[in-house]
């Protein structure tokens, strides 16, 4: 079975964002999870949100305006 990264760079999200989740995704239990969405699409199962709205909650609250 190939290798699951994760590439941060395509991922949608403001880049305060990214830096800040940067390790966050490279972690185990990420990675899992990236692995059970892949496996999830292959079977054709529907998943909400749709991809392209998935880390949509980062744009709309910006890391600044985090307390």
């Amino acid at each position: 079975m190939e290798e699951i990264t994760i590439n941060i760079d395509k991922i949608k999200i403001n880049d305060d964002w990214k830096e800040f989740l940067r390790d966050e995704f490279q972690k185990k239990y990420f990675l899992e999870i990236k692995k059970q969405y892949l496996n999830a699409i292959d079977q054709n199962i529907i998943i909400y949100p749709p991809a392209n709205l998935i880390f949509n909650a980062f744009n709309l609250c910006p890391l600044k305006e985090i307390k």
